[in-house]
C-alpha cells in the first residue's frame, strides 16, 4: 500500500553509516515540457526530453537517508520550508529511526550528508484503510541547508481538476526527478490522483516529496506524497497528505514558525 522507502547500497549509504472533495472547474492543463518542469523546482533536466533533473543547491526539495534500530538505511524525499527545517512523510520516520541526514551536491556533483538533530511526526499519524491519515513530519538539521525553502500552500484548499507538479528522489531510476499530474479527488484528508499512464505519478522513494502549485509565479507545497495503490503503476492511485487540513496546517504552523504560508 504505502510507497514506502527504498533500500540500497553504496557511496549514499556509506555517508549514513558512516555517520507516494471535488471540485467543478475545467481541469487544467499540466506541464509536460521536461525544462518547465525542472524550472518549477529550481534545476535544469538532464536531457531535453527527460524529466530527472540535475542535482543542484537550487531546489527545496531535499533527498533523506533514513537508519532504522537495525542498521538497514532506505530513504525518502522531503522539502525545505524554512532554514534548518524540512517536511517529508511520518511514515519515513516511524519509531524504528535512529539516524537522519539530509544529502546534498555542491557544484561538481559530490554528494555530502548534514546529520538532522531531531525529528517529530505528527500526533495523530496513522494507517487508514486505503491511505495514511496525518502523513507528516518534520526533520529539524542544525546546520542550514542550502536551496531556497518552498511556501506552504495552507489557507486555500486545492480542487480536483487542478494541475500539480511532484518532486521527488524515487522509483524508477532514484534521481531527482518532477512531473506533472492532474488531481482527481480533494478529501480534508488527502489529495488523490488516479494513474492510468499518462503524465506522472509518485513512486517508492517518493514519500515525502512535494505536490507542488503555481502561486503568483511561485510554486507552493499543496501535499506530501504518502501512499499508493499500485507501487506508481498504471491503474493505481497515489494519496498525498492535504496540507491544508487544519490539524495538519496547526502542526506546521508550530513545528515551523518560520514557513511562510500562502
Amino acid at each position: 500500500m504505502a510507497q514506502r522507502t527504498w533500500r540500497f547500497t553504496g557511496a549514499l549509504l556509506a555517508l549514513l553509516l558512516g555517520a507516494c472533495g471535488g471540485g467543478d472547474e475545467e481541469p487544467e492543463v499540466a506541464i509536460t515540457d521536461p525544462v518547465q518542469r525542472c524550472a518549477g523546482i529550481g534545476v535544469q533536466p538532464y536531457v531535453a526530453n527527460g524529466t530527472s533533473c540535475v542535482p543542484s543547491a537550487a531546489t527545496p526539495v531535499v533527498l533523506l537517508l533514513v537508519r532504522d534500530r537495525d542498521g538497514d538505511v532506505g530513504a525518502c524525499s522531503g522539502v525545505k520550508v524554512a532554514p534548518g527545517r524540512v517536511l517529508t512523510a511520518a511514515h519515513c520516520v516511524d519509531a524504528q529511526t535512529r539516524a537522519v541526514a539530509g544529502i546534498v551536491w555542491n557544484e561538481q556533483g559530490q554528494a555530502t550528508q548534514i546529520r538532522a538533530s531531531g525529528w517529530v511526526a505528527h500526533p495523530s499519524f496513522s494507517e487508514g484503510d486505503d491511505y495514511y491519515v496525518d502523513d507528516v513530519a518534520v526533520v529539524s538539521f542544525p546546520d542550514e541547508l542550502p536551496g531556497p525553502s518552498a511556501p506552504v500552500l495552507g489557507q486555500r484548499s486545492p480542487r480536483a481538476g487542478q494541475a500539480i507538479l511532484i518532486a521527488g528522489w524515487g522509483a524508477p531510476d532514484y534521481t531527482l526527478a518532477v512531473g506533472s499530474a492532474q488531481l482527481d479527488k480533494v478529501a480534508p484528508d488527502y489529495l488523490r490522483i488516479a494513474y492510468d499512464g499518462s503524465l506522472s505519478n509518485a513512486c517508492p522513494g517518493d514519500s515525502g516529496g512535494p505536490a507542488l502549485r503555481s502561486v503568483g509565479g511561485r510554486q507552493a507545497v499543496v501535499g506530501l506524497v504518502s501512499t499508493g495503490t499500485q507501487d506508481c503503476k498504471a491503474g493505481g492511485q497515489t494519496f498525498f497528505v492535504n496540507l491544508s487540513k487544519p490539524a495538519v496546517l496547526s502542526f506546521i504552523r508550530r513545528e515551523v514558525p518560520q514557513a511562510e504560508v500562502l
